[in-house]
């Protein structure tokens, strides 16, 4: 949870540094966090509260909105995307540590990644052993997407 907490407050921190007026910078609200922890089995994040409508929620009441939200979104993940790299440069949680997806097994890689080329090698590798396919042919920093449902 504290990998978490820390990789939500670089990206609050980098939304704090937006100029609102320039055209190329979504609206992106992010909750600053202000305490995170464990006890026990259960960890817990303390954060600012956003309220509803979620992006579903707005699409189930107002599906006509559709053509319009998506823009929105795609503008907003490809900020995200495109956040500068924080000083240690690994691909993983701000502060150090493995990233954490259900991608992985038990949840965790099983190594910090060193570049964008590094996370393609191992993808490959490991779809080879697995009914996961995603085959990466040439890698280019910061392009990487692989998308699993």
């Amino acid at each position: 949870m504290e990998e978490e907490a820390r990789t939500q407050d670089y990206v609050y921190r980098h939304t704090l540094r937006v100029d609102a007026s320039a055209a190329a910078a979504p609206c992106i609200r992010v909750p600053q966090v202000y305490l995170a922890f464990r006890r026990g089995w259960y960890s817990y994040m303390v954060m600012d509260y956003v309220p509803l409508p979620t992006v579903e929620d707005w699409l189930v009441q107002r599906p006509e909105d559709a053509a319009t939200i998506r823009p929105l979104i795609v503008s907003a993940v490809g900020w995200i995307v495109n956040l500068p790299l924080p000083g240690d440069g690994l691909l993983g949680p701000v502060g150090g540590g493995t990233a954490k997806h259900i991608f992985f097994r038990d949840f965790e890689a099983p190594f910090p990644f060193l570049d964008a080329k590094h996370v393609g090698e191992y993808v490959n590798k490991v779809s080879t052993y697995s009914a996961v396919s995603a085959r990466f042919r040439s890698v280019q920093a910061r392009a990487v997407r692989v998308c699993l449902r």
